[in-house]
């Protein structure tokens, strides 16, 4: 799918400063449970404390920051009776980065809160949260992605991710999310930005580790010069990327492609467009496949992949013979799916369409029995009701993959209400010490 939520590893935006006074002497308090974000959650008085770093169970001390919402954030200053579950956090940079919120959490009780989330999500909706399996967790130094900020200074090069709660850049000399590779180019991206953006600019750099190399995507106020072409055609060379380019007032430039990025969805290689969209890391798009294709068990023919991009799923059910038939808005995604499906002589057909202005319905349902959807965070509100309307009535089994449970749930409602069944949700957490969930959905209609 693509339009995609998680371009980098970003912290959630500071707090406001409170209109009114906030309590000036630091409070006791006992967490009840966690926040949205990952906070420790506790109550002075009537007011809801969010406290980052305190976990549920814990007696801490905390020092009010600034309004959050209805309540209170807060910095922690001790923790006064731990919690059972916390752990060490395993990264020097943990306590003030904003790349990650829960590495103090033990990895079961992270998990299991997880999926109680996505469970309460579904009950606000109406909707039975007993079908949800446990969690499959995927490790850390996975990410074959990642966006970070940087800074030009006169000295140096700040790169990093932002400082909890502010826009401040943390300095990042290590990153355990990361795959190997991209972790170890740390160093030499901020070689690079030193030799080519100005002194006094900032931006962001994204890195995606592909088959043919690393492809980096640098923001720069102009086009570079011919000495800092030169220079980029060296760190190339040196790190064997497989293309380089500029963003430049928000428009992508292709400098330099000494090979074409490739990546592989279960062995079926696709050239990847420059920003296109790509799961975060390759064990959990392989997990998502898997849960996928058990969730469509039973089922036989044609089949819909509705936001398909750059064919994750599309390309290994059409290698099992089944005639799939993709859209999405992208149309670089689109144009790399249909050069793959042509090169490998699969029953793929990929269309370029707007899901959420243009659903596919009516007439277009005729016949279909199997729908995979992977939309964005937004969700599927409109192809949803499409589907759930009575032309879409051939239609037995949809199969929703999703990174939002809350829209997902508002989509699951709309097509329970239409008369399917959600059978079962496989929770899939490819973002580890942080608060976001991903899932596959099974729903059947009869």
């Amino acid at each position: 799918m693509s339009q995609r939520r998680h371009s980098g590893f970003r912290p959630a935006g500071k707090p406001q400063k409170a209109k009114s006074t906030l309590p000036k002497e630091p409070m006791t308090l006992t967490v009840s449970g966690l926040g949205a974000q990952g906070d420790g959650l506790a109550r002075h008085g009537d007011t809801p404390v969010f406290i980052a770093g305190a976990l549920p169970g814990e007696t801490v001390t905390a020092r009010a920051s600034g309004k959050k919402g209805d309540g209170l954030a807060a910095d922690l200053v001790s923790v006064d009776s731990a919690s059972p579950d916390r752990v060490e956090p395993p990264c020097p940079h943990f306590s003030a980065c904003g790349g990650c919120s829960l590495q103090h959490y033990a990895p079961a009780a992270e998990a299991d809160w997880k999926r109680e989330v996505l469970r309460q999500t579904l009950r606000t909706r109406g909707l039975d949260p007993v079908v949800v399996d446990p969690v499959i967790r995927i490790g850390a130094g996975t990410r074959q992605r990642a966006t970070f900020a940087w800074r030009r200074l006169r000295d140096r090069v700040v790169l990093g991710y932002n400082q909890r709660a502010s826009h401040q850049i943390i300095d990042l000399q290590a990153c355990l999310l990361l795959e190997t590779p991209l972790a170890d180019v740390l160093p030499a991206l901020r070689t690079l930005v030193a030799d080519v953006a100005p002194v006094g600019s900032m931006g962001d750099l994204s890195v995606t580790l592909t088959d043919s190399g690393i492809d980096l995507c640098l923001d720069l106020p102009d086009y570079p010069g011919l000495e800092a072409l030169e220079q980029i055609g060296r760190w190339s060379e040196t790190h064997a990327a497989a293309r380089i380019g500029a963003r430049i007032d928000g428009v992508y430039h292709p400098l330099l492609t000494p090979r074409t990025p490739l990546v592989r969805f279960d062995g079926a290689s696709v050239d990847l467009p420059p920003q296109a969209f790509l799961q975060p890391s390759r064990a959990g798009a392989d997990a998502l496949l898997a849960a996928v294709r058990a969730a469509l068990s039973g089922t036989e023919g044609p089949l819909l992949d509705l936001f398909c991009g750059l064919g994750t799923f599309a390309l290994p059910l059409a290698a099992e013979g089944r005639a799939v038939k993709g859209f999405d808005s992208e149309t670089t995604a689109i144009a790399a799916l249909s050069r793959a499906a042509k090169a490998l002589k699969r029953p793929v057909t990929a269309t370029v369409r707007d899901l959420f202005r243009d659903p596919v319905e009516g007439k277009e349902l005729k016949d279909v029995t199997t729908v995979v959807l992977d939309p964005p965070r937004a969700g599927a509100d409109a192809q949803c009701r499409a589907l759930a309307e009575k032309a879409g009535a051939s239609v037995r089994r949809v199969v929703m993959v999703s990174c939002s449970p809350a829209t997902f749930a508002r989509d699951a409602r709309t097509l329970c209400d239409g008369g399917f069944r959600l059978v079962q949700v496989v929770p899939v957490d490819q973002f580890v010490w942080s608060p976001h969930l991903e899932l596959v959905a099974r729903f059947e209609r009869d």
